[in-house]
């Protein structure tokens, strides 16, 4: 496993993250074989969010007799809701980060993060509260999940000249599948997005990126020829991910995959370490299995004739 560093914590951070957005932890039962196997192959890191079921709780759950010295918790408060718009306000910061701590029996949490943007946000006052919670012991790290790359500058530029804490984690979409719109409303995807790759690449702003597998496309689940497909990806997926460019990113990974011996998920997980960023993977996986065959992606090394084929930007595997 290899790690990063984010400014505000004094440990490292997996470049494999554990999702805790899944069909078993979202629904309150055990995930423990899983979590477990995690941490056995290095990865210390753990993304959830107070809209995620009952996910925060069974994490605390496993968390009550784990060393918290050497563990990282990421988790997302202020998540819209359909019947009150804007919920990037003080108060809904407060009150989802409060439950959010009583959920998982922690004092405090690594990294916290605004779950999305909304227009009406009053960002020098939604920087104050988070400056608070940081400056009280409660967050050591500051974030935003789906802000486009200029809004991150214009509130880290406002944050710094206030002596405020800066943002210095941005969640998007990220992975070899392009995003061709939107899964869900407000998703905001920075593959292909050339001006935004390149603010990340400058700005080195870590990047937790969020359906790095396109929701199981790019999972090695499927064959880019299954027919399957459609009946068996969730709507989000459909919606997002399944375009003929994709099938053929998917097809090439397989090609890849067998030439090297490695499975299609590892090559695509792999891909995502070539493109100069500082990059973490956010994987929801709910098995022993999966668990220790994605952590073994950031032990792999592509060629750039490998990387730029996968993304089809050159004709031939050489």
């Amino acid at each position: 496993m290899k790690y990063g560093k984010i400014d505000g914590l004094d440990k490292p951070v997996s470049r494999i993250v554990f999702g805790c957005m899944n069909g078993v932890m979202d629904f309150g039962k055990s995930c423990d074989e899983a979590l477990d196997a995690a941490l056995e192959a290095g990865i210390n890191t753990f993304d959830t969010a107070r809209i995620y079921g009952k996910s925060e709780r069974v994490l605390g759950r496993w968390l009550a007799d784990k060393d918290r010295s050497r563990i990282v918790v990421l988790t997302k408060c202020a998540h819209p809701s359909l019947l009150r718009g804007n919920r990037v306000k003080a108060e809904c910061i407060k009150a989802d980060f409060t439950r959010s701590l009583d959920e998982l029996k922690l004092d405090y949490v690594d990294i916290l993060l605004l779950h999305k943007d909304h227009p009406q946000a009053d960002i020098p006052c939604v920087l104050e509260t988070l400056h608070s919670l940081k400056e009280r012991g409660r967050v050591k790290a500051i974030g935003v999940s789906n802000w486009e790359h200029g809004r991150i500058a214009a509130a880290n530029e406002y944050a710094l000249s206030h002596g405020l804490t800066p943002i210095t984690v941005s969640s998007p979409n990220f992975g070899l599948a392009a995003q061709k719109s939107q899964p869900w409303r407000g998703c905001i995807s920075i593959g292909g997005d050339e001006d935004a790759l390149s603010w990340y690449q400058v700005s080195k702003m870590p990047v937790f990126a969020y359906s790095s597998l396109a929701r199981g496309l790019m999972s090695g689940k499927f064959r880019h020829d299954d027919k399957r497909l459609i009946s068996s990806l969730d709507a989000p997926a459909r919606r997002g991910f399944l375009t003929d460019e994709n099938l053929e990113r998917l097809r090439r990974a397989e090609i890849l995959a067998d030439k090297l011996q490695l499975t299609v998920a590892q090559v695509c997980l792999a891909w995502m370490f070539t493109r100069g960023l500082d990059v973490y993977a956010v994987l929801s996986q709910a098995t022993r299995k999966r668990v220790m065959s994605n952590a073994a992606a950031t032990d792999i090394e592509l060629t750039i004739n490998q990387s730029d084929w996968l993304d089809l930007r050159c004709p031939e595997l050489l």
